[in-house]
């Protein structure tokens, strides 16, 4: 009867124990469940587009502080303005009394002169990444959110053109007659900036809103995305302290074969 000593030994046990501990390591150091596309693949895919949107909310959530800080640019100077026509009215005010004489009014009308040429330069000069605020016609468009469609557009008149149609450019406080005049002018003004600043507060609120809807979006989908791809650490674990004894124990018995078979040999010279 033939005795076989070299015959092969079953090592699909060590394979499949050593398969499991890089597997499980891999996915212990990455955090992630599915690290190609033999893991998961309709997972992988799954995971993919959630992240593609996660990238899309990140940018709009900048896209929106953006929008924000375009807003309080604006407010400022619109509140510099604002108060500047305020001590043109309070100047106005003196120079339409009797009692002052040309000289008096000519002083105030020099700060009033003064006032008018900083707000000119405010309107002119206020920009934001480069773009004039107050001085051209804009059209503002702002991507909100991770799709083509979610964006807030806002457009912007002339406010400068329109100050200086309402005669803004035009003050003086030389006489009573033109010191009543610029009351009503500063009172015009001042209405034109009140509606601004009011659309420039509402569009603050709605970008505030919006980030907010964002954030919730992006916390849900984050979510969403940690099911479906990131690795349960716990079980990985102890699955690689399962596959790690079972390769140790393989070991030591492929090792007590092979001590078998070299007593055979002995026996057997």
């Amino acid at each position: 009867m033939p005795i076989s000593i070299n015959g092969p030994l079953p090592y699909s046990s060590d394979f499949s124990a050593a398969s499991q501990v890089n597997r499980s390591s891999e996915r212990i150091s990455s955090g992630e469940r599915i690290n190609q596309a033999s893991d998961d693949a309709a997972g992988l895919a799954a995971a993919s587009r959630l992240s593609q949107q996660l990238n899309g909310f990140d940018v709009a959530s900048r896209n929106l502080a953006d929008g924000v800080s375009l807003t309080q640019v604006a407010d400022g100077a619109l509140n510099q303005i604002s108060e500047n026509l305020q001590r043109v009215r309070e100047l106005s005010l003196r120079a339409a009394n009797a009692s002052l004489n040309d000289s008096d009014r000519a002083a105030l009308d020099a700060e009033a002169q003064q006032l008018g040429e900083a707000n000119q330069a405010l309107l002119e000069n206020t920009q934001f990444n480069g773009q004039n605020l107050f001085d051209q016609e804009n059209r503002f468009s702002f991507q909100t959110g991770p799709q083509d469609s979610d964006q807030v557009s806002v457009e912007q008149s002339n406010l400068r053109e329109e100050l200086e149609n309402l005669g803004l450019g035009d003050i003086s406080l030389r006489s009573r007659e033109d010191a009543q005049n610029a009351l009503d002018i500063v009172d015009d003004a001042q209405a034109a900036i009140s509606d601004r600043a009011s659309d420039l507060g509402a569009l603050a609120q709605r970008f505030d809103t919006q980030f907010e809807q964002v954030q919730v979006a992006r916390e849900n989908t984050a979510e969403s995305r940690s099911r479906v791809a990131d690795a349960d650490l716990a079980r990985e674990i102890s699955d690689q302290s399962a596959a790690l004894v079972q390769e140790q124990v393989s070991t030591a018995i492929r090792g007590q074969a092979n001590a078998r078979q070299d007593l055979v040999l002995q026996l057997l010279s």
